[in-house]
């Protein structure tokens, strides 16, 4: 299994807290509008800075956006790629999935 580390250089360490202001915000203007509530603050090192969703992949186009390889269902020539296509975050990062995903959706278009 490869061991992925994570260390912040000096410009992200210093863009960190207004990140985090920016990213809670963010996260408590989109709960106010579905009338929900913010049950937890992160902390700078635990914040929300990879969200995913919001264009889910699946079969039924009644409950999804676009195929498993982000071939939208209503537009033939229209890809979501990433992040948007899984149904919610996880609770890690989840960059190499996001990369996997988008790998998969790149050849389906690359074959035209």
């Amino acid at each position: 299994m490869p061991k992925i580390e994570r260390r912040l250089d000096i410009a992200a360490q210093s863009r960190e807290a207004a990140t985090l202001a920016h990213t809670t915000a963010l996260f408590e203007r989109l709960i106010r509008a579905g009338n929900g509530r913010l049950t937890g603050k992160p902390s700078v090192s635990t914040y929300w800075d990879h969200p995913a969703g919001g264009c889910r992949m699946g079969s039924d186009p009644s409950t999804s956006v676009c195929d498993s390889f982000g071939r939208t269902h209503d537009h033939e020539n229209l890809f979501v790629i990433g992040a948007p296509t899984l149904p919610t975050g996880g609770c890690t990062n989840g960059t190499l999935t996001f990369v996997a995903v988008s790998l998969r959706s790149a050849m389906r278009v690359a074959e035209g």
